[in-house]
């Protein structure tokens, strides 16, 4: 037995999806921490064992609990770290550029003016 979507249906479906995005919209839920999937549903983007739910009503309920804080925590320490690691990478580009243009062979004899 196979349930094919009729016109109406198919359309029904899109709406709601549209609806459930206003509604993720409406609850002041960050982008980074939720995600609409096809099938409708709310995926949590900051726990680690990404939980489902089929509500904006249970995601927020979700969104106040303890793990669902932890995580958080968790989640933004790890982007601090991330961060700083950027910022030692970039420091550390550009000290070995500047040694890069710095550097002067020892054998080559200094540069006279042009007259």
């Amino acid at each position: 037995m196979s349930f094919k979507l009729l016109g109406d249906q198919f359309s029904q479906i899109k709406a709601t999806q549209k609806r459930r995005r206003a509604d993720l919209l409406l609850q002041n839920v960050p982008d980074d921490e939720a995600h609409l999937m096809k099938n409708g549903r709310y995926a949590c983007l900051v726990c680690s064992r990404r939980p489902t739910f089929d509500t904006t009503e249970m995601l927020a309920v979700h969104r106040q609990s303890q793990r669902h804080a932890a995580a958080a925590v968790r989640r933004a320490e790890e982007q601090a770290s991330l961060q700083l690691e950027v910022m030692k990478r970039e420091q550390n580009r550009a000290a070995a550029d500047d040694r890069a243009q710095v550097h002067v062979p020892s054998g080559t004899p200094p540069a006279s003016p042009v007259r």
